[in-house]
């Protein structure tokens, strides 16, 4: 962001106030692709590694999602690709897994589903966890981007 903010009499500062705005507005739209980059990241690496199907979990008491196939985990993703403007001010990217059953696993399953079958699956959260880690992070993205903006002459 090379650009300059000048004052040269009302016209320029309305200008002025103007291109900081859009500014601020692009550095936020910047901020919420980065910190759904991070939530997205750690959720990847919040699986605790992988078993053969039909095998059981290594460490059965890890509250980590194991993999078996990889598919969940590579599904998880920021949707749309890019942050969508809500509104001013305000930037919006969602974090998911696109299989259905990323759900079963980060809430647990109890009941029957539609193919009449019965399940008692417990929770292995990994999108919660992902977030609660970012949390501490995301004010210094956003505070960098903000600056970066705020900084320049």
């Amino acid at each position: 962001m090379a650009e300059e903010f000048r004052i040269d009499g009302v016209k320029g500062f309305i200008d002025s106030i103007d291109a900081l705005i859009e500014a601020i507005e692009t550095a936020t739209k910047i901020a919420v692709r980065d910190g759904a980059s991070l939530i997205e990241r750690n959720a990847k690496q919040g699986f605790a590694g992988q078993h053969p199907l039909g095998t059981p979990r290594p460490i059965p008491d890890d509250p980590r999602p194991y993999a078996v196939t990889e598919a969940l985990k590579r599904s998880i993703g920021r949707f749309p690709s890019q942050p969508y403007h809500a509104s001013r001010g305000i930037w919006q990217q969602s974090v998911a897994p696109t299989m259905e059953y990323g759900r079963r696993i980060e809430l647990g399953f109890t009941g029957q589903d539609s193919a009449l079958r019965t399940y008692k699956q417990p929770a292995y959260p990994y999108l919660g966890p992902a977030v609660k880690k970012a949390i501490p992070e995301l004010p210094r993205i956003f505070l960098a981007r903000w600056n970066a903006v705020l900084e320049r002459p």
